[in-house]
């Protein structure tokens, strides 16, 4: 999850299914999220800012159901997850909701 969570600070530069060198990884492919995959990203940048789901569904306008939800692999609606953008400050609102790179 780790690593996986440092590919969301920057959206991907290629189109999707592309793959590509990046630094410590042989390649990425870039593709969206699973459901468990972004759960296990949303918990990683909450986590690393020391947040509990509380506070999190506080800065999303949300309810901590809906952070336990996304977390545990449930998916969220497209409303929420530019909800949950906002309240860790990216510019992008759509970045959860756009392919990614994935170490492969």
């Amino acid at each position: 999850p780790a690593a996986l969570g440092a590919y969301m600070l920057e959206p991907p530069q290629q189109p999707q299914g592309r793959t590509h060198e990046m630094g410590i990884f042989d390649a990425t492919d870039t593709r969206l999220l699973s459901k468990a995959e972004l759960g296990q990203v949303i918990r990683y940048l909450r986590e690393l800012r020391q947040w509990s789901q509380e506070t999190l569904a506080e800065l999303a306008h949300t309810t901590p159901r809906t952070i336990q939800r996304v977390e545990a692999g449930s998916g969220a609606s497209v409303n929420t997850l530019r909800s949950l953008t906002r309240a860790f400050e990216y510019q992008d609102i759509d970045i959860f909701n756009k392919p990614m790179p994935i170490p492969t």
